[in-house]
């Protein structure tokens, strides 16, 4: 796999400078050589509004979700670059009070939700024709339908645990991406697998994949993988599968996943099953309502008592105009404890701009 990796590495020059282009022309730094600027502003209010653990009491509180500032630019025809970081990842760890299973945005701590840099990356256009690109750097590896939408443009507050759980996660790697035509695109990435902004701590190597088919107007079906080695020694087998399809046209979004996940620092060492359905319908140019149902066969990456079972979210979105949103989410969820089931409510209002 070192071996490999150390190929692909040393053929990338090869592969950039072997593109048809005429030997005197000058790299140009006109409106193509522009940086671009853009900015994510969350902010959240979350409500419990009744449970029945006693250790979860009826609270409310504000919340800084994300404040996303970005840079991007194209170098020249075939060289562009991103970077992007988010301050209010500061504040995620700043809570007087414990965050909780019913907690919309903390399905599972992530090593992410601390991380202020999150995007920064080298992009190499190969292909205009065929839309193939490489890109070098930190970013999400292609896994999940939901896991790589852009947070600006969830269809609910928060997304799918499963997702958070098993996608949604950025890596330090090297990918190459095609678009040959309008029904099929795909991409496939080297990943470090050590999460993200850190070094490698073993010398493996680790994959991750998805290919998008798109049969008629609106349909998307695919699938995506991850497959690789965790923990220091690179021998903790950490495996991933996806299935999704969506349907978006006219007033109509639809769309379900479906993730498998083998780990082997999970005791016992079964597959575990996680999934959602969504629906939305938007009524006219600013009123869009919508529910989701989530689904989980075993806790997520732990061995914990505390599993989630299954949730139930009811929202309207309120598009203000363009670039900016309110949204509201109703989310009902049922949980396993050792001392017996459980229901929590919980009430999410997000306020949102971006450009």
């Amino acid at each position: 796999m070192k071996f490999l990796t150390q190929i692909v590495c040393l053929m990338l020059p090869i592969v950039l400078f072997a593109q048809d282009e005429k030997k005197d022309e000058a790299v140009t730094t006109g409106e193509s050589s522009k940086v671009k600027f853009g900015t994510l502003i969350q902010l959240w209010n979350t409500t419990n509004l009744k449970s029945k653990d006693k250790g979860n009491e009826t609270f409310n509180t504000f919340r800084i979700r994300r404040a996303e500032i970005k840079f991007s630019g194209d170098i020249s025809e075939k060289v562009a670059f991103t970077v992007m970081f988010d301050p209010a990842k500061l504040l995620a760890n700043s809570s007087s009070k414990p965050d909780t299973n019913t907690s919309v945005d903390k399905a599972k701590t992530k090593q992410s939700d601390f991380a202020i840099l999150q995007d920064v990356f080298i992009t190499y256009h190969l292909s205009k024709q065929y839309k193939i690109d490489l890109q070098v750097g930190q970013f999400k590896y292609p896994l999940t339908y939901e896991g790589l939408q852009s947070s600006a443009k969830l269809n609910f507050i928060e997304r799918a645990e499963a997702v958070r759980s098993f996608g949604d996660k950025r890596d330090i790697g090297l990918q190459i991406s095609a678009k040959p035509n309008p029904f099929v695109e795909g991409a496939l990435m080297i990943v470090q697998g050590n999460s993200q902004n850190k070094t490698d701590g073993n010398q493996q190597k680790d994959f991750a994949g998805r290919v998008i088919a798109k049969p008629m107007s609106g349909l998307s079906v695919g699938g995506s993988f991850y497959k690789g080695n965790n923990g220091n020694d690179g021998k903790t087998p950490q495996n991933r599968f996806g299935g999704e399809a969506a349907y978006v046209k006219d007033a109509i979004t639809t769309y379900g996943e479906l993730i498998f996940a083998k780990d082997g620092k999970v005791k016992p060492q079964k597959s575990q099953l996680g999934g959602y359905a969504a629906f939305l319908y938007k009524l006219n140019d600013q009123w869009q309502p919508g529910v989701r149902y989530e689904y989980a066969s075993t806790n997520y990456e732990t061995a914990s008592k505390e599993v989630p079972k299954t949730r139930l979210t009811f929202g309207v979105n309120y598009f203000v105009e363009k670039n900016s949103k309110i949204q509201l989410n109703y989310i009902y969820g049922k949980f396993s404890k050792k001392n017996g089931d459980y229901a929590a409510n919980m009430l999410a209002v997000n306020w949102q701009v971006y450009f």
